[in-house]
C-alpha cells in the first residue's frame, strides 16, 4: 500500500462482512467452508445476527472478539465465549476496527479511513500512519481538477464527483485545494480530507445522488 493511497475497512462499501448459514460452531468458533478470507478478520468483532433454530434465542445479539481465522474457521477469544454454541445456519456479521485494505469505488465516508501518510507506504499486514482529517497529499485518478472540486471514493484513490452513475450512494470525502492540468505527470494533489467514524453527522456523510 503506497503513500497517498486511500484505505478503508474491509467488508465492502459498508465495512461489514455478512456470513450467512454457518456449517457449525461452538461457543468459541464459527465454521463455514470457504466462508472467510484467511487471516483478514483477526482482531475484528463478530456479531451474532441471527439464531436460525429459534428467533431471538442466545447467542443472537451477542459479540465475540476474533483472535484468528482460516478460510473456514473463525476463532474467538476463549476468555470471553458466547453463552450458547453457534449452530448450523446461524448468521454472523464481522465488524472491523484497525483492519484496512485499499479502498473501493463507492465506499462510504465513514468506512474510508484516510490516506497513507508515510512516504514509504505501509507493508501488507503491518501498522502505519494514515491521515483522515485536514490537508494532505493524496493520490487522485488521472484527470484535470479545479480548486474546490468535490472528491469521492475511487479505487484506492480519490475521484471527482462528476463521475456520473458510478457516484451512486457515495458520500463526500474531500475537496481539491489546487488546480491540476490534464497533462500533469503527477497523480498527487493537495486535498482537504474528512472521513472515518468521526465524520458521522458531518455534511460529508450525505448521499450526494438523487
Amino acid at each position: 500500500m503506497r503513500h497517498g493511497e486511500r484505505e478503508a475497512k474491509p467488508g465492502g462499501n459498508d465495512g461489514v462482512t455478512a456470513i450467512t448459514n454457518l456449517d457449525s460452531g461452538t461457543k468459541i468458533s464459527a465454521t463455514k467452508a470457504a466462508g472467510f478470507t484467511a487471516d483478514l478478520h483477526e482482531g475484528a468483532i463478530c456479531w451474532v445476527m441471527d439464531k436460525a433454530a429459534s428467533a431471538g434465542a442466545a447467542p443472537e445479539g451477542e459479540m465475540a472478539g476474533i483472535t484468528s481465522n482460516t478460510a473456514a474457521v473463525l476463532n474467538f477469544d476463549p476468555d470471553f465465549p458466547l453463552t450458547v454454541a453457534l449452530a448450523v445456519n446461524d448468521d454472523l456479521e464481522i465488524l472491523y476496527n484497525y483492519q484496512m485494505e485499499d479502498a473501493a469505488a463507492s465506499d462510504r465516508t465513514t468506512v474510508v479511513q484516510g490516506v497513507i501518510a508515510g512516504t514509504d507506504g505501509i507493508p501488507d499486514k503491518q501498522f502505519g500512519w494514515v491521515q483522515f482529517f485536514g490537508m494532505c497529499r493524496a493520490l487522485l485518478t488521472s484527470a484535470a481538477y479545479d480548486t474546490n472540486d468535490i472528491l469521492v471514493a475511487g479505487t484506492a484513490r480519490l475521484v471527482e464527483i462528476a463521475g456520473g452513475a458510478s457516484d451512486t450512494g457515495q458520500g463526500v470525502l474531500a475537496k481539491c485545494l489546487v488546480t491540476i492540468k490534464a497533462d500533469s505527470v503527477s497523480d498527487f494533489a493537495l486535498v482537504f480530507i474528512n472521513c472515518g467514524e468521526h465524520a458521522f453527522g458531518n455534511i460529508s456523510t450525505l448521499d450526494i445522488t438523487a
